[in-house]
């Protein structure tokens, strides 16, 4: 289907719908909850989210939506409508490389070789996921993230803006590392780690 529907009206939509443009598909509008939006860069509001039904059979989708548990809960409730993967063409993908469907690559990454993304993941701007690394389903890697060789994240994790990750480290699912900080050993329980090394708050 070469016509897009994309979830979320906000920023994070604005720029999953120009990924989307450059990959050949036309934007047919958007659905988003917020009932004061009418409109997003020109295209309309095409009702809620729950009116993705009235388009399934005409229309892909995307997920706009920069929340991770948000955009599971969107896929739970509607796993089958089509959901393609959108690459930037700026980024540059690696050989043996796998990426997930209804996963967004955006501008200036970097994915080396034989790594794998998962389904529904965001890869933010200029992020660089290094080779034989594996991101879980529904994470979020934050603009100018450095996940060095081998390392790993569970599902439902969120890697802050300028982040790192040390090489062959392993993160669990649902742990959200703040900006700036550095894992430099395994994180093995869910919560926020914050700091340079990276440690754990309540």
């Amino acid at each position: 289907m070469n016509k897009l529907v994309i979830f979320g009206g906000g920023g994070h939509a604005k720029v999953v719908a120009d990924i989307a443009m450059k990959n050949g598909f036309e934007i047919a509008g958007f659905l988003d909850d917020n009932a004061s939006v009418s409109s997003v860069i020109g295209y309309p509001i095409l009702g809620k989210t729950d009116d993705c039904v009235n388009f399934k059979d005409t229309c892909a989708f995307a997920m706009g939506i920069g929340n991770n548990a948000v955009r599971k809960k969107l896929f739970e409730k509607y796993p089958d409508l089509e959901y393609p993967t959108l690459i930037h063409p700026t980024a540059s993908i690696g050989i043996e490389v796998k990426i997930g469907k209804g996963t967004v690559v955006m501008p200036y990454v970097i994915v080396n070789a034989c790594a794998q993304v998962g389904d529904f993941s965001i890869l933010n701007s200029a992020s660089v996921i290094e080779h034989d690394c594996r991101v879980g389903d529904f994470c979020l890697i934050a603009p100018n993230v450095s996940m060095c060789g081998a390392s790993q994240t569970g599902d439902m994790v969120c890697l802050g803006a300028g982040s790192a990750v040390n090489p062959m480290v392993k993160i669990c699912d649902s742990v959200t590392v703040g900006s700036g900080a550095v894992v430099i050993k395994d994180i093995t329980q869910s919560g926020t780690y914050i700091g340079v090394p990276a440690k754990k708050i309540n």
